[in-house]
């Protein structure tokens, strides 16, 4: 941008009135039908004509620019899709790139009209529409369109053509709309035109439920969540000497505790995207606050294990058998920390239907989340309802204590990792009052283990209570240490370093990860920095980039965006050269796999 001038233009039309004379855009409200018949839908759209030279904005800008926005007023029964976005122009402004319109453009959208109303005569529409001009300099502008159609046949009306043209212009869901590769790699782009690989957001609603619950289930698997299955293994063997009714009850809990902590993190994320934050899957994880309660949690959780405590459950040797006391509560509150634990990875096909859950209407969005919530808990709850299972399982026995106290240590690796990542995001000092409130945390589990009486609860919970607040207090004006040096080749992720090495005709492989992201972290140590990949790395001169977002990253979270993901791990390979489509692998990475990718590059001179 040479120069951005800040200046508001309020124009007011009336009928297909246009702003002021002085502005570069003019704009009409248009409808493809002549009139109006009730039942029938129709399609309206805001028509944007801007002046030689002169350009607006898409829905995602890029690196600059202000989205065009559209806001209807409607009478009562009738309701206006979505915008329908034709694919947008790519503008290389000095070292920015952004995407927009120019001449002129039409966006879209469908209106419902209701089956029956008294004294229908003809609709009153509005809409008011906001938009960013730029040439050699930029001018915000606004303007409110009415437009008045009779009752009628719903034929197809003057203006019937432009809406046929437009559609012409609209991306194919799943496919590369055509020029597509005038989009450069990495950068947002229209709808499907992202580089979604095996995995496209062309899936559809029920595609996407299926991808969801596929997704959960995997999700028991990966390494964020084994902490917690150590415990669910524990509770499923002494359950399995149980009533079957008791079982099921417990295994109905743990469902109910995954899936309504999907829901919670669903909307809180929901509402903070709606809100203009750009968050994604694991975005609690960015907030040192969360990770020091999940220290406390799983340092708590250790300590029970190890039998400092008791808290719920006693397991008592009588005449060869256990006696499990443990409340129903329990069982939802292991679900809910189960999906916490989760909520740093993403399975495979579980980021597809995430980034399409984050692109439809909110009750299609949860409706995703919770297959999501479904598929993890359906593991457990298959076992707790098929009592015949319990046969495969080890019998209760002293055993149990032994097991029980070896499943604390993963738990205590867990609470390093977590302080590691609370160093990256709020620094040393915040890490060292953290272990001060360990100390706390551990001194009233023992005080309550000791004197488990009414005031010593009150005593514990005061105690932890503080040592938290004290430690958050702490890290109000705490300095982040920052994500580690990126180790030897890696680069930190910019998409001008993206774009310049593209312009090159260099290949590029991006990593998106994150400190809090354990399935990354295994990752790298199993398929990006062993010596064997490193070394194909320098053989076809591959320029690799490190996407860390372990702190918010506006600039990472438009990437993830516009590769239709919410979520990290996620691994791009360009082949080179602008207006190629990035190849995305596996979210489950191995040596073997990276290398036959590298060994498919084209050859180079």
């Amino acid at each position: 941008m040479v120069d951005i001038v800040i200046a508001a233009l309020l124009a007011i039309g009336t009928s297909t009135a246009a702003p002021a004379p002085a502005s570069p855009v003019t704009v009409k409200l248009l409808c493809d039908s002549g009139s109006i018949r009730l039942g029938q839908p129709v399609w309206v759209g805001v028509e944007f004509r801007m002046k030689p030279g002169w350009h607006i904005y898409w829905r995602n800008p890029g690196d600059s620019g202000m989205p065009t926005s559209i806001a209807w007023t409607l009478p009562s029964g009738f309701t206006v899709g979505e915008i329908q976005w034709p694919r947008p122009e790519r503008m290389l402004e000095g070292t920015l790139v952004t995407y927009g319109y120019s001449g002129s453009v039409l966006l879209m959208a469908r209106l419902t009209t209701p089956r029956e109303m008294k004294s229908f005569t003809g609709l009153h529409l509005a809409a008011s529409a906001s938009w960013l001009a730029c040439k050699d300099m930029c001018i915000p502008g606004k303007a409110d369109v009415v437009l008045d159609l009779p009752a009628g046949d719903g034929q197809p009306g003057p203006n019937a053509g432009i809406f046929v043209r437009t559609r012409r212009l609209l991306p194919a869901p799943g496919v590369a709309p055509p020029g597509a590769s005038a989009v450069p790699p990495g950068s947002p782009e229209p709808p499907g035109a992202s580089p979604a690989g095996d995995e496209d957001l062309g899936l559809g609603f029920w595609g996407a439920l299926l991808f969801a619950f596929l997704g959960g289930m995997i999700l028991n698997l990966m390494p964020c969540v084994f902490p917690v299955l150590s415990i669910k293994v524990i509770g499923f063997v002494r359950e399995s000497s149980h009533q079957p009714r008791e079982v099921k009850v417990h295994g109905l809990l743990y469902g109910l505790g995954v899936v309504v902590s999907f829901w919670l993190l669903a909307s809180g994320l929901i509402l903070l995207r709606a809100g203009g934050e750009r968050l994604g899957w694991g975005f609690q994880l960015q907030s040192p606050t969360v990770i020091l309660g999940l220290a406390v949690i799983m340092f708590l959780l250790s300590l029970n294990l190890l039998g400092v405590f008791e808290a719920g459950t006693s397991i008592a040797h009588t005449t060869g058998k256990f006696t499990w006391t443990e409340g129903r509560a329990g069982a939802f509150f292991t679900g809910v920390l189960a999906t916490f634990l989760a909520t740093p990875c993403t399975a495979p096909f579980m980021g597809t239907a995430l980034g399409y859950a984050m692109t439809r209407p909110v009750h299609e969005g949860l409706a995703v989340f919770t297959a999501l919530g479904v598929g993890m808990a359906a593991p457990y709850m298959g076992l707790s309802f098929a009592p015949h299972l319990s046969r495969y399982l080890p019998r209760p026995g002293r055993w149990m204590e032994t097991f029980k106290q070896v499943m604390a240590f993963p738990l205590l690796v867990t609470v390093i990792w977590l302080l590691w990542v609370l160093g990256l995001q709020a620094g040393l000092a915040a890490v060292i009052t953290a272990l001060g409130c360990l100390l706390v945390s551990g001194v009233a589990g023992w005080l309550y283990g000791r004197w488990h009486t009414r005031f010593m609860r009150v005593v514990v919970v005061l105690l932890i209570a503080g040592g938290v607040l004290a430690t958050v207090a702490s890290m109000r004006n705490a300095a982040p240490m920052g994500a580690p040096a990126a180790a030897g080749e890696w680069e930190p992720y910019t998409q001008g370093r993206l774009d310049a090495a593209l312009a090159k005709g260099d290949p590029v492989f991006v990593d998106f990860t994150a400190a809090w992201c354990l399935t990354c972290k295994v990752n790298e140590m199993t398929a990006l920095n062993v010596r064997d990949v490193m070394e194909a790395f320098r053989r076809h001169r591959v320029v690799l980039l490190k996407a860390d977002w372990t702190n918010p990253n506006p600039d990472i979270e438009r990437a993830l965006a516009a590769s239709g993901r919410t979520g990290v791990p996620l691994y791009l390979l360009y082949t080179g050269g602008r207006g190629s489509a990035p190849k995305v692998l596996p979210q489950i990475l191995t040596a073997r796999k990276v290398l036959a990718e590298l060994d498919a590059l084209p050859a180079r001179n």
